[in-house]
């Protein structure tokens, strides 16, 4: 088995609070969604795919 962990601190995501208004938050859950959405809008080919993902902190495990 092959795991590609990967992390995007610090990246600044908009989001409703609990009073429906637009605040800026930052936190790895915010960051997943957001590196994941980053990646189907810019992702177009496999090697799209490699070419973005190593532009970030990547850490590769083999199980």
């Amino acid at each position: 088995n092959k795991n590609v962990d990967f992390r995007t601190p610090g990246a600044d995501v908009y989001t409703l609070n609990g009073e429906d208004k637009i605040v800026k938050d930052s936190g790895s859950s915010f960051s997943a969604a957001y590196f994941t959405s980053y990646l189907i809008a810019n992702t177009d080919s496999a090697k799209n795919f490699i070419d973005i993902i190593k532009k970030y902190p990547l850490k590769y495990k083999e199980n």
